[in-house]
């Protein structure tokens, strides 16, 4: 039971079932003594207060860094009645998921400067709250660390693929009907553990196959109703080769890795960018971007059915010394480096104790451990990572839910086609907007550097694409180093009006 009363200071402090939040004496003075023992190295403008109270924390803030911008965590709807309401707020149990708010607070030209605080008098009664508070902010800060990597080393490669993709003229599908259980088949070792279940009732389900798992499912004859493909790379591209029918639609993304011997028809998803918003209507399905290929995949069939989702070689670790199903097409880097003296088991033991891989398992873990994120779904024959998003399932259970799946088909349309000439018409658009950029580099101060890298815009996301470090480079000096910060925005621009410049030489040459 929440209680208020006032101080001898005159302020009014806090009680939960008699216990007090705040000084009984002098609430502000013992916040104040709080924030001035935190000795932050640099001057953060983004504060996170996990369990703030009453809110005496937003106030010395607010006062102490007036620039800066302020979330409070309230680990209780009747807390957050009661706090001062300085800056943006959200309490626990609250309709927008705490994932969401942060990814609306923190843009990633701001993650240096964001400041984590946790009033302990608060939290200490909320054990279970503040736990979760933090495993998700734990998980933001992986996911978008994953995610600076990400774009940094792949933002051309995408371009590049979405210009290649769209030269295809490939087919292009929509689902209009779609009922069944499905089947999300995934490249951990225990696919390999299912493989003979999933032949034997083969026609009982919808199987989408992620396409790392293609050799696997080809070994044993087991054709898809679907292929997912997400990555950008070179593994992407080959896992691609393993696609032995070309009337199976394949599920992507523009940025997916391009490949020129497929000629399946696309099921394009619109992952939120502003390019693609761009360059897709409506008809295409918008799947919010991340790390999880196996995430993704979950996000496009939960758009399409309530019916369970089943997770197949979705394992999260390593199985002994396995990370993938037998066969996969890293089995070849292992034929390549074995030799007389080493041989591939010794090398995938080598590579266990090296602790690869070990930082995915643990992000792609923590998305699938978000029970807001997951509804209905379930893996088979499961490792030993528990997720609480999901439930494990055994054979005989799997068995069970099939003899209720009584609609299983699938209904495909026809949907628009992309046009080459709006795409190059579109990088135009892109490149009088980046010499409209130019002209104002002279003129940009801490302020504008600010407003610009933090406001979503189209031009924004192509410096990410095209120089995202020189951005991160940029968020370190632009606030004390202003004649640095000039020289590389300069250097974005310069990268990234030769990449666009030379894409559209590409397409009209061809």
């Amino acid at each position: 039971m929440f209680t208020t009363e006032k101080a001898r200071s005159g302020k009014l402090t806090l009680y939960l079932n008699g216990k007090s939040i705040h000084s009984r004496y002098d609430p502000v003075s013992e916040a104040l003594a709080f924030i001035k023992q935190q000795n932050f190295k640099n001057k953060p403008y983004l504060f996170i207060l996990i369990g703030p109270a009453l809110g005496y924390l937003k106030i010395l803030i607010n006062e102490i860094y007036p620039q800066a911008k302020i979330l409070s965590l309230h680990m209780d709807k009747n807390i957050y009645d009661l706090s001062i309401k300085i800056g943006d707020n959200w309490y626990y149990g609250s309709k927008t998921s705490l994932s969401v708010k942060l990814s609306a607070f923190i843009p990633d030209f701001q993650l240096l400067e964001t400041a984590i605080i946790k009033w302990f008098p608060c939290t200490q009664y909320f054990p279970e709250q503040t736990s979760n508070i933090e495993s998700i902010i734990h998980q933001f800060f992986l996911e978008r660390k994953g995610s600076i990597y990400t774009t940094g080393n792949f933002g051309r490669t995408w371009l590049r693929n979405i210009n290649l993709n769209i030269l295809t003229k490939r087919k292009l599908l929509s689902i209009n009907i779609f009922k069944s259980i499905i089947i999300i088949a995934a490249s951990g070792p225990t696919l390999n553990d299912s493989i003979s279940l999933l032949k034997k009732n083969r026609k009982k389900y919808i199987l989408a196959a992620l396409s790392s798992a293609l050799s696997a499912l080809n070994n044993s004859d087991i054709i898809p109703d679907f292929i997912f493909h997400s990555d950008p790379g070179f593994w992407a591209k080959e896992h691609l080769k393993s696609v032995n029918n070309n009337k199976i639609p394949i599920i992507m993304p523009l940025t997916a890795s391009y490949y020129s011997k497929i000629k399946n028809p696309l099921i394009l998803i619109n992952q939120y960018s502003y390019i693609e918003n761009q360059l897709l209507d409506n008809n295409f399905y918008n799947i919010p971007a991340h790390g999880t290929v196996a995430g993704t995949a979950y996000l496009f069939f939960r758009q399409l059915t309530n019916n369970p989702i089943i997770f197949t070689g979705l394992d999260l670790c390593y199985m002994d010394i396995k990370e993938h199903v037998t066969p996969h097409k890293f089995d070849v880097i292992y034929d390549i480096k074995q030799n007389r003296l080493n041989g591939s088991l010794n090398f995938l033991y080598t590579k266990l104790q090296a602790n690869e891989n070990y930082k995915a398992f643990s992000t792609y873990t923590g998305w699938f451990n978000n029970k807001s994120r997951l509804s209905n779904c379930y893996r088979l024959n499961a490792s030993d990572v528990k997720t609480n998003g999901m439930k494990n399932i055994n054979s005989d259970q799997f068995l069970n839910m099939l003899k209720n799946n009584k609609n299983n088909f699938i209904s495909l349309r026809n949907n628009s086609n992309l046009s080459i000439s709006n795409f190059i018409n579109f990088l135009k658009i892109i490149l009088f907007n980046l010499q409209e950029f130019e002209s104002k580099i002279g003129s940009m101060n801490v302020e504008s550097i600010l407003t610009f890298f933090t406001s979503k815009s189209l031009l924004l996301e192509i410096f990410q694409y095209l120089a995202y470090f020189d951005i991160i480079e940029l968020s370190h000096n632009y606030r004390t180093d202003p004649d640095k910060s000039k020289i590389i925005l300069a250097n974005i621009y310069l990268k990234s009006f030769t990449y666009i410049s030379s894409m559209i030489e590409r397409n009209n040459y061809e």
